[in-house]
């Protein structure tokens, strides 16, 4: 599999908070040039799960009351 096909899988997994498909990606990515990339995810799995679930500053709505 390419690596941009893989990098775009990561990002939307991101985008739609679904970590449960974190795990599919990393065996993909496990075996590409991204390898090194999937290792350094892989050894702080639990991590990148917890945040791929944590709601992004930039997706929060703004504090529309005056200051």
């Amino acid at each position: 599999m390419k690596a941009r096909t893989l990098l775009d899988r990561f990002a939307a997994l991101i985008s739609a908070k679904k970590p449960d498909l974190l795990d599919p990606w990393l065996i993909d990515a496990a075996h590409s040039e991204t390898s090194a990339f999937a290792e350094g995810i892989a050894a702080d799995k639990v991590a990148v799960k917890a945040a791929i679930m944590e709601t992004c500053p930039m997706d929060r709505p703004k504090d529309k009351s005056p200051s």
